[in-house]
């Protein structure tokens, strides 16, 4: 946050690494980190997660891993010992108290995110909208001749853009 000012509203943050570098978990952290702060008002912040690359339940247990600090393959194969039992239960309440909505619908378009955005806001607010994995959406050109891959997702990073610049 000291050399970036912090992620601000109106923003679209592009992070881009090579596979299993840890992108996704750096988005599901900065969605946690959110989710557990408060706006102006006392209400706590929210967040969606729009995930094309993992389900639902992937996220959730990497986001309990992230809580307890529980190691996710013990988590996912059950393989708890006493003390672990207390550090799930406080993961799971944490987790439980977040505002951290996610979808795993594969190949969404702008325009789906779009919507279920202003719905989030219209129930209550939109702090932080987090799109894993952006090569995988499916792009408004896509049914155009002539236009490559490359341009679809140039033009679906201009539609992100303006998302994120919609302030209702």
């Amino acid at each position: 946050d000291t050399m970036t000012m912090g992620w601000r509203p109106g923003n679209l943050i592009i992070v881009a690494a090579r596979p299993s570098i840890g992108k996704s978990g750096l988005a599901l952290g900065t969605c946690r980190s959110c989710c557990e702060s408060f706006r102006a008002d006392g209400a706590r912040r929210r967040a969606l997660v729009a995930s094309m690359e993992m389900t639902k339940e992937e996220l959730e247990l990497r986001l309990l891993s992230q809580l307890t600090g529980l190691n996710s393959v013990k988590l996912e194969g059950g393989f708890l010992a006493g003390s672990d039992w207390t550090q799930l239960n406080a993961g799971l309440e944490r987790m439980a108290d977040l505002e951290l909505f996610i979808d795993d619908t594969p190949s969404r378009r702008v325009s789906d995110i779009r919507a279920e955005a202003r719905q989030l806001v219209a129930d209550g607010g939109l702090d932080l909208i987090v799109i894993d994995y952006v090569q995988l959406m499916e792009g408004a050109t896509n049914s155009r001749r002539g236009v490559n891959r490359t341009e679809e997702v140039g033009g679906i990073a201009r539609e992100l853009k303006i998302l994120a610049g919609e302030r209702s």
